[in-house]
């Protein structure tokens, strides 16, 4: 399937988040059903099965559809924010195709601005990452490789999610040249998407082009 075979999002796909901001309320959302399923639900679908048939055959495969969806429906039993609905659709891709895996995944968001994109490991608890971190210390000639490959693709780990001192255990190498990057709790790469991505059909071209940069990564951890 090419960018031209992908539905289209419209003003009317952004509008409807918008929107959204602005009636957050059970009764507009219900009476707006129709809008969001034909604007937004039904393009993102589409995308997600364009995606997932392109990476249905690289180092480490992954998939995702309408189960692997977040909830439209907020949770809002432990915040004073009472407002029923999340301001965005957004979905992942796994190995699996279920969203509860634990592991590599692929974060696709729409929202009215735009959206986001990120593919790799999330927020991992200490027992994930310290396995991780040892690879990366024993294999740090190979992990340069996977580097490489996502510089080359014009992309870098993302660092928002970073400890200020070294983790636990890894105290010896804090003269590591993957120093910083065992100080990371997320491991993967995150761009932004503009409203034109999704307007023009680009936007599995680009994720595409994102998951495959970051394969050498997932794979150095598989």
């Amino acid at each position: 399937m090419t960018g031209d075979d992908v539905p289209r999002f419209t003003d009317a796909s952004f509008a409807f988040f918008k929107d959204l901001a602005a009636n957050n309320r059970t009764d507009w959302f219900d009476a707006h059903r129709s809008d969001f399923d034909e604007s937004v639900d039904a393009p993102f679908q589409a995308v997600l099965v364009a995606l997932s048939d392109r990476l249905a055959y690289v180092p480490v495969s992954l998939r995702g559809s309408k189960e692997t969806c977040f909830r439209m429906r907020r949770d809002v039993r432990f915040t004073q924010d009472k407002t029923p609905y999340v301001l965005n659709r957004s979905a992942l891709l796994t190995r699996s195709g279920r969203k509860t895996e634990a592991g590599p995944v692929f974060y696709l968001q729409f929202a009215s601005g735009g959206g986001m994109m990120f593919c790799g490991f999330h927020a991992l608890d200490t027992a994930s990452l310290n396995p991780m971190r040892r690879r990366i210390v024993e294999r740090a000639d190979s992990f340069d490789d996977a580097l490489v490959v996502l510089g080359d693709a014009g992309f870098s780990l993302t660092r928002e999610d970073q400890l200020s001192t070294m983790p636990s255990g890894f105290e010896a190498e804090k003269d590591h040249r993957h120093a910083d990057i065992l100080k990371l709790k997320t491991l993967g790469v995150r761009q932004v998407l503009p409203r034109t991505a999704w307007t023009s059909g680009d936007v599995v071209g680009r994720a595409e082009t994102m998951a495959k940069a970051t394969m050498p990564l997932l794979a150095f951890f598989d």
